[in-house]
């Protein structure tokens, strides 16, 4: 529109940078349906899902508890062994 470009910088300097993963390397693990839920309010990435409460993300979806709490704990899993 105007003909000028805009590159886009995040300062994170001097702050370690953090592990994630897209959910969609958890689609054997995890329904589609359920990463397509997560997508819809935001949460495309593990850290995004397990940085809210599961009751934040039970009150956002429409996901019962027990389906937030074997997505979290299979998110976990995953960190725990990288």
């Amino acid at each position: 529109m105007t003909g000028y470009t805009i590159d886009v910088f995040r300062d994170n300097e001097g702050e370690p940078e953090e592990f994630d993963i897209d959910l969609e390397e958890f689609s054997d693990e995890i329904e589609t349906w359920v990463i397509d839920e997560l997508k819809r309010i935001g949460c495309d990435t593990a850290r995004s899902v397990l940085d809210l409460t599961a009751d934040e993300l039970e009150r956002r979806t429409d996901l019962e508890k027990q389906t937030i709490d074997d997505v979290r704990r299979v998110l976990r899993e995953e960190f725990e062994k990288g």
